[in-house]
């Protein structure tokens, strides 16, 4: 629940914006916001948002907590590869909707994920590893933070992908 709230307070239009609720929204995303996507434009969304994949890899601490790893792919094609994530173990397959992708990749651009540093690290020593990527065109951005020091703007996007996962249907990969 709180990841959806921090999803929706990253994406929600500025203060005082006025008209269609995607009243100051990019173009890339206007129709995700307006409640709705012709059919025969759901292809040309899907296009027009800036990342080919966004994937979160968990990597727990020495003293345990999840380990996973995530990603979402522009389509709709969802990945999780589950080494300790309670009842799931192994790899699995679903899928994220036009919707979720959208607000997703929008959180990342108005979070400015790309102008983020490489790493975030801690002086402590046994803390838990998270690592946010983002391709698009070939190239990657990928952002580490050891022992939870990175900014909350970093934290908010790790919460909203982990908030997703959460949420799909995840069938087992054949």
């Amino acid at each position: 629940m709180v990841a959806c709230l921090l999803l929706l307070a990253a994406c929600s239009p500025p203060p005082g914006t006025q008209g269609s609720p995607a009243a100051g929204i990019p173009e890339a995303y206007r129709l995700v916001f307006d409640g709705g996507i012709p059919n025969d434009q759901v292809s040309s969304v899907w296009q027009g948002f800036p990342f080919d994949a966004i994937s979160l890899d968990e990597q727990g601490s020495i003293w345990g907590g999840p380990a996973y790893t995530v990603t979402f792919r522009r389509g709709g094609k969802a990945e999780l590869d589950a080494l300790d994530l309670g009842d799931l173990k192994g790899d699995y397959v679903g899928e994220i909707d036009v919707f979720e992708y959208g607000r997703l990749c929008y959180a990342l651009e108005n979070l400015k994920f790309l102008a983020f540093k490489d790493e975030y690290k801690s002086g402590w020593t046994d803390q838990s590893t998270y690592v946010i990527s983002a391709s698009s065109d070939g190239n990657e951005k990928s952002v580490l933070d050891y022992g939870g020091v990175a900014p909350i703007e970093l934290w908010t996007i790790r919460k909203a992908i982990d908030g997703i996962r959460a949420g799909l249907k995840w069938r087992r990969r054949e």
